[in-house]
């Protein structure tokens, strides 16, 4: 029985660019390379931070008419970071259009009804991507024993270890990670907290 992790977001942030920077398609390979992100490089990494439930998703082609992208709707419940609005439009790469599917291996689904906690960035196209694909993506659902958990699936992606580029073979690394509902909570609230008064910190500072 997996153990449930009630906060496991101990370790340091990994020193790295920022967190749209870190992911790449792997070529000739059915995954999408990067480094695991922990809590901080998460919320660091993201304009918006919420708790929100789909809505429903369309796919379409990009204004290029090259790549398929799918548009998620969300009602948002909770904001941890970043402006507050009632709902939001959540892009992913690939999806269907007519008979002509594309797969991006590491990119999130969502179905309609499910509620997630998004941690998500803003491209220069001005849409909101999930941070690292699928591990922006931490779903609501509840275990055996009838506790609400969020829920993290990193399939489709292969790590690498930070410091030395070489891919992380640990199993460990890949399996889903579950954590209790309010701790997670807690836990996004306190490390946007802290980074916020990390940031007005060095703003004084640099204004001196």
């Amino acid at each position: 029985m997996r153990k449930l992790m009630a906060d496991p977001f101990g370790r340091a942030a990994l020193a790295l660019p920022a967190a749209a920077a870190v992911i790449l398609t792997a070529a000739g390979l059915d995954a999408a390379v990067g480094v695991r992100l922990d809590l901080a490089r998460l919320c660091r990494a993201s304009y918006l931070v919420v708790e929100a439930e789909c809505l429903g998703s369309a796919s379409s082609f990009d204004s290029e008419g090259k790549r398929i992208l799918t548009f998620s709707r969300f009602s948002v419940k909770r904001t941890f970071k970043g402006l507050e609005s009632t709902e939001i439009t959540v892009a992913t790469p690939g999806g269907r259009v007519g008979n002509l599917v594309q797969h991006v291996s590491g990119s999130p689904s969502f179905r309609h009804g499910e509620r997630c906690i998004l941690f998500l960035w803003r491209s220069r196209a001005g849409h909101l991507l999930p941070a690292g694909l699928t591990q922006g993506k931490y779903r609501r659902t509840v275990d055996g024993k009838g506790r609400e958990i969020f829920r993290a699936d990193y399939s489709g992606m292969a790590f690498v270890d930070a410091a030395t580029g070489m891919p992380d073979l640990n199993p460990k690394t890949y399996a889903p990670l579950e954590i209790e509902a309010a701790s997670f909570r807690d836990s996004i609230r306190s490390m946007v907290a802290r980074q916020a008064d990390e940031e007005k910190s060095r703003a004084g500072k640099g204004g001196k």
